[in-house]
């Protein structure tokens, strides 16, 4: 029926242009760049004219030499195939994006067990100067509440005769993007 070939071409078209959509966009950015993304998307969108222009002339040859029924059905069997391959690939992204989630998930579980049992000092610190993370012992050890740590900066809890070495230590790692191995404070 004549409502049967609309809504195919309606379902064919949503699955075509939402991931072209989608794509134009992201790909612009993988080829551009953030300076260059504009000019990457105008190139693909003008690609895609072409393209569509090509696909139209291409149509009306086909229509007039098969007819428009044989030329209707052609082009939905040819729609609907990219659909079909467009609905695969989101689903192995969608596995994929699950997959990295669950890996990511099992590192902080790991990283928060290996917080919580050390017997260790042990922390997370931001450029900023702040506390991002404390082991149990840091507050069992020093009598202040998490809370209270990471709500200061960590240089008002360093003994003040430490406190210039650990600027220096700080600034080795951060700016410098050294590696601080084996640095003792007193707090």
């Amino acid at each position: 029926s004549q409502w049967s070939q609309v809504i195919l071409v309606t379902m064919v078209g949503f699955l075509l242009l939402g991931p072209y959509s989608y794509l134009a966009g992201a790909m612009s950015l993988d080829f551009g760049g953030k300076r260059g993304s504009a000019t990457a998307a105008g190139i693909i969108d003008g690609v895609g004219y072409l393209a569509g222009w090509l696909s139209g002339d291409t149509v009306a040859r086909v229509t007039i030499a098969f007819g428009w029924k044989n030329a209707f059905l052609a082009l939905a069997v040819a729609a609907f195939l990219p659909a079909v391959v467009a609905m695969v690939l989101v689903g192995v992204a969608g596995v994929l994006a699950r997959r990295d989630f669950q890996r990511r998930q099992r590192a902080e579980e790991e990283r928060d067990r290996f917080f919580a049992l050390s017997a260790d000092m042990l922390c997370i610190a931001n450029s900023d100067g702040y506390f991002k993370r404390l082991s149990p012992a840091f507050t069992e050890t020093l009598g202040w509440s998490v809370e209270e740590m990471l709500a200061r900066p960590l240089l008002e809890f360093v003994h003040p005769d430490d406190r210039e070495a650990t600027l220096r230590e700080v600034e080795r790692q951060v700016v410098r993007g050294e590696k601080v191995l084996l640095f003792e404070n007193r707090y």
